[in-house]
């Protein structure tokens, strides 16, 4: 399989509370509706975050379910 991508992690490496908190100041970013934010930056540390907390939490889960 090739995979083409500019950034690669992997889940065994992913620090969920450091995901959520990277989660809760992308969106807190957002929500504040500054003028001066840059949205696409924004946006991509969102949707970054949000899937780093799904893997994270998905891996958790399987680790638990797998004990």
């Amino acid at each position: 399989m090739t995979i083409l991508a500019e950034t690669a992690e992997r889940a065994e490496e992913i620090d969920l509370q450091r995901a959520k908190d990277a989660l809760a100041r992308a969106q807190k970013r957002l929500a504040a509706n500054d003028p001066n934010i840059n949205w696409d930056r924004a946006s991509v540390a969102l949707q970054r975050a949000l899937v780093r907390v799904q893997v994270g939490t998905k891996r958790r889960s399987a680790l638990v379910s797998g004990s």
